[in-house]
């Protein structure tokens, strides 16, 4: 037979010509070409032009007949020069679709893709993009998961908050959606974060917006590839997520969301969120002999803000969010009010960790012995330890993601050194059976912990079902006279 490339090109109209070339081949190759719309190839050449220079060769190829195969059949010749042009169409179709879709076709053929759509941007390594790591109620650098799959997969980073204008100003009812003292403590937490990501080389860009406009315009400054976060679990925080997820597909990256900020995570939960228990005694028995995670590692140097130029922008006032000059004087002259004594800050959260090691770790060895021996056997008995203290102290900032509880049980942990009073550290992790705790003070702290698991996972489970969506939109539950609200939200 002759080589490939001395088989002179031919025009499309030789197809129909050909005599060697059945008439179903040729039907059947015309009608898959005339379904390949013309798009650029990245040669410059359109996918329409390419199949029909394949099929031109093939009818070149069936009309020249060497001598040597004159003998030969013609049904047999004619059946295997059609299998060849189809086969022929069929591969540049998938290789066509293959390089648009960035999906991978026949694995053994072409190559994994990576990314959503366009390659990167020129001089990037094998097409890698910025990424944009999206700040939300995580405000931290430790076991801060959308932070390390970014800085593994991207060229660049931009870390992004926020203010969203709907969780600012007044609720239906009057109230503040978001107090005076919890927005001083979110300014604060901010003003933290900014500078621990300066000192690993980076920086925090803040926006007010909304962020389904928002993202997909710094999505499109940088050319970025993906945004990062973590998930929420109400229905609003969702429907958040689901237009940023619209609107990041319309400026070409993809909303990569991850779980967090609870205990155990929900991939290693023992059933589907939709059969979640719906109390906490059957959620915890379920979780019985399950392992805490290890947190993921803070990188120790975050990567560079992207090459296109994005101005930080400054982090605002309580003033540019609303609070008015009467709201603040009062706040500030109110000494006495809890959220008035508190600083918000992954800084202060660790220092007030490591303060509680210093003054629970000694307590527990030195009457370790002694509370082992007269430990009750009921999960609702306090322990001498100063355990509970402690968590309702550290909530503020394991709400707002100042502080991992992963982090915080895990370490405290291994301050508590268990293993060497012969406990595996599989063990350490791990939820003992009801009416087997002992009152260390690590249990009753992991069952505080799961106390917050168990309502962040039923809250996530109704939004997932639905039910959040539906009783949203039903008429709103009348409250009895002179009920305050925040006794019917349990607060």
């Amino acid at each position: 037979m002759y080589a490939a490339d001395s088989v002179p090109r031919a025009p499309m109209a030789s197809l129909t010509m050909s005599s060697t070339l059945s008439r179903p081949s040729t039907s059947t190759a015309a009608t898959v070409v005339k379904t390949v719309p013309s798009l650029r190839g990245p040669r410059g050449v359109s996918a329409r032009a390419k199949l029909q220079r394949v099929l031109a060769d093939t009818a070149v190829r069936a009309s020249i007949q060497p001598a040597s195969n004159s003998a030969q059949p013609r049904q047999l010749k004619r059946a295997g020069l059609n299998a060849l042009a189809i086969h022929l169409v069929t591969g540049a179709v998938l290789l066509h679709f293959a390089r648009k879709a960035s999906v991978r076709v026949l694995p053994a053929l072409f190559p994994k893709h990576i990314g959503g759509g366009n390659s990167g941007r020129p001089g990037m390594p094998g097409g890698r993009k910025p990424a944009i790591v999206w700040f939300r109620n995580d405000l931290r650098l430790h076991d801060h998961e959308p932070l390390a799959a970014a800085s593994s997969s991207a060229t660049s980073l931009l870390p992004v908050y926020i203010f969203d204008p709907r969780e600012y100003g007044k609720s239906p009812n009057g109230f503040d959606k978001t107090g005076p003292y919890r927005a001083r403590f979110i300014l604060e937490a901010l003003h933290d974060l900014k500078a621990r990501l300066q000192e690993a080389g980076s920086d925090l860009v803040v926006r007010i917006g909304k962020p389904e406009v928002v993202l997909p315009e710094l999505s499109r400054a940088i050319g970025a590839g993906a945004v990062y976060c973590h998930g929420e679990v109400t229905a609003e925080e969702c429907a958040v997520e689901s237009d940023v997820k619209k609107a990041l597909d319309k400026a070409g990256a993809a909303l990569k969301v991850m779980w967090g900020n609870t205990l155990f995570h929900v991939e290693d939960l023992p059933f589907q969120l939709p059969n979640m228990p719906s109390n906490y005694s059957d959620f915890r028995n379920a979780l019985r002999g399950k392992a805490v995670r290890s947190p993921v590692e803070t990188p120790a140097q975050i990567k560079a803000l992207p090459a296109a130029s994005v101005t930080p922008g400054d982090i605002p006032s309580l003033q540019q969010l609303g609070f008015d000059a009467a709201t603040l004087s009062r706040c500030a002259s109110d000494s006495s009010a809890m959220g008035a004594q508190l600083r918000g800050g992954e800084s202060e959260a660790l220092n007030r960790l490591r303060n509680f090691i210093r003054n629970f770790i000694p307590q527990a060895h030195s009457s370790g012995s002694d509370r082992i021996a007269t430990a009750s056997h009921s999960s609702r008995s306090r322990p001498s330890a100063p355990a509970p203290d402690f968590c309702c102290k550290i909530s503020p900032w394991l709400a707002l993601g100042c502080l991992s509880p992963r982090q915080l049980y895990v370490q405290l942990q291994q301050e508590a050194g268990t293993a060497a009073a012969g406990v595996s550290a599989q063990q350490q992790h791990q939820v003992k059976p009801a009416g087997e705790e002992v009152d260390t003070g690590m249990q009753w702290l992991l069952f505080e912990l799961l106390w917050r698991d168990f309502f962040r996972f039923i809250t996530k489970k109704y939004t997932v079902t639905g039910v959040a969506q539906r009783l949203s939109k039903k008429a709103r539950l009348q409250q009895a006279p002179g009920t305050p609200v925040l006794a019917l939200a349990g607060c």
